[in-house]
């Protein structure tokens, strides 16, 4: 398997979106057993998935540029759940339960890509959308049941910059934790002063940061050269699960 995106809910249940060699397809994947073993439960049928949640072992969210889907039944059937909102693109996807969750994006305005969050209190019926002009995009939200939490933006202008944020108010205002002149590829926020996130720079060497002080200043783990890191689970001790491709590979 090659792994684009993943989750856990616990050491043993996880679920990603990855690309089968044996039957040339991207496909939903299920492990029970930490990982050793997937079990396919979607083909996406050509469709490209930009982020996936497991809320619990049944319950699973599934975000493409244009979709977002949910099961509630460990994936038997699937259910578009998205946002009606007119010239939308989706990257990310956050639920606190099946009804409370967020989706973040881009949305075209008068020629310009502005950064979008949008959010449901009623299992994706509605949405309330906040829309976040400095960026061109909201990569991920990581937020709790109330309006803090952080995101990845980026600017599609000659710089290119992307930013790790923390907000207080759903975005309507935010801090700059972490600048970028490349990619920041995933994040992890134990608490308001931990942080973990995984940045490329421009050798293709993705280093492995953690902040003691909510982004003040900020030190190595590792890097390693041409991988990815598409997934950070941490405690504060460091230990915990990290996801790594190379070559189509897992490791």
């Amino acid at each position: 398997w090659f792994f684009e995106i993943v989750d856990f809910t616990d050491e043993l249940n996880g679920w990603a979106y990855a690309w089968s060699d044996s039957i040339e397809e991207n496909v939903i994947i299920k492990t029970a057993d930490g990982g050793y073993n997937w079990q396919v439960k979607y083909q996406t049928n050509d469709i490209w998935y930009r982020d996936l949640q497991a809320l619990n072992n049944e319950v699973v969210f599934l975000v493409s540029n244009v979709i977002i889907l949910k099961t509630s039944d460990g994936g038997s059937r699937w259910v578009d759940i998205s946002p009606q909102i007119s010239n939308a693109h989706f990257n990310s996807v956050q639920f606190f339960s099946e009804n409370t969750g967020m989706v973040s994006g881009t949305v075209e305005n008068q020629g310009n890509n502005l950064g979008m969050i949008s959010r449901t209190t009623d299992g994706g019926s509605t949405w309330e959308t906040e829309v976040i002009n400095e960026f061109n995009v909201i990569q991920d939200v990581k937020f709790g049941a109330n309006s803090e939490g952080y995101f990845i933006a980026s600017k599609w202008d000659e710089s290119m910059d992307t930013f790790l944020c923390h907000t207080l108010t759903l975005g309507q205002t935010w801090t700059k934790l972490y600048h970028s002149y490349f990619t920041i590829g995933s994040y992890f926020p134990i608490s308001q002063d931990r942080i973990y996130v995984s940045v490329f720079d421009s050798l293709n060497i993705n280093n492995l940061l953690y902040s003691d002080n909510n982004g003040e200043n900020w030190e190595s783990i590792f890097s390693i050269t041409n991988w990815s890191i598409p997934y950070i689970s941490l405690n504060e001790e460091n230990k915990g699960l990290i996801i790594c491709n190379l070559m189509g590979g897992f490791g």
